[in-house]
């Protein structure tokens, strides 16, 4: 569930904010692989708008 509000929230909040801010669509997203921001609505969230956003991996664990 939170998760899907998450997504809700990049495409209500974070995204409108970023056109405000940055209005040539050249985002940068840094992944910090935090659980709910690798659910696959958000990955999905992220690939629906992928002409909009760079999405930068992020940082591997030894234990992943």
């Amino acid at each position: 569930m939170y998760q899907l509000k998450l997504a809700i929230i990049l495409e209500d909040h974070v995204h409108l904010y970023m056109q405000i801010v940055l209005p040539q669509h050249n985002y940068i997203y840094q992944q910090d692989n935090a659980m709910h921001h690798t659910a696959r609505s958000v990955c999905r969230w992220f690939e629906e708008h992928q002409d909009k956003f760079t999405e930068l991996p992020g940082q591997q664990t030894p234990y992943s």
